[in-house]
């Protein structure tokens, strides 16, 4: 990875804290907020069928991993599946040259992944907008590190197992 240098004043020591208090590091942070900027630049080419079945199997194996399950090894092929998915289509999609596309297929890539866990996230929040009330039901983790479980939704909200169990029961 390039090492860049930036001048950046105070808010540099803030954000920083932030992410230490959060668990995170500084790059995530400058990493996700340049996903935010790119996202509004970045065109998504049409993607295949082969690169969406490969994007979403990444999503699959990353909430696996954040479940505590070791998938270092799955999610390093399901990544060279999905850039290389990637890489093709835009070259498909009129990308000028090959070596041009490797890092926008790295950014879409990422902007599809944040995208696809945006959308399984539990959604807990929708039926209690003020806040989770299941957060002590879970232990130590809120509901925004779950994801939505093969279970029935409740007005429309699909929530992680946890949740769904909580709030059925809470309803019975």
């Amino acid at each position: 990875t390039p090492t860049r240098s930036i001048r950046i004043g105070p808010i540099w020591d803030q954000a920083r804290t932030i992410a230490e208090l959060r668990g995170t590091t500084i790059t995530a942070v400058i990493e996700h907020a340049l996903e935010d900027y790119a996202m509004g630049t970045t065109e998504i080419p049409p993607l295949s069928d082969g690169t969406r079945a490969a994007v979403a199997n990444l999503v699959d194996y990353t909430i696996e991993r954040e479940y505590g399950n070791d998938v270092t090894d799955e999610i390093k092929g399901a990544t060279m599946v999905a850039l290389a998915g990637l890489h093709f289509d835009l070259l498909d999609a009129g990308a000028a040259d090959a070596e041009g596309t490797r890092g926008l297929a790295e950014t879409t890539l990422r902007i599809l992944l944040r995208t696809g866990l945006a959308a399984r996230i539990c959604q807990c929040r929708q039926l209690h907008p003020h806040g989770c009330k299941h957060g002590g039901a879970v232990g130590s983790l809120w509901c925004d590190r779950h994801y939505e479980a093969d279970v029935p939704a409740i007005d429309g909200a699909l929530l992680c197992g946890t949740c769904h169990v909580v709030e059925y029961e809470a309803r019975a």
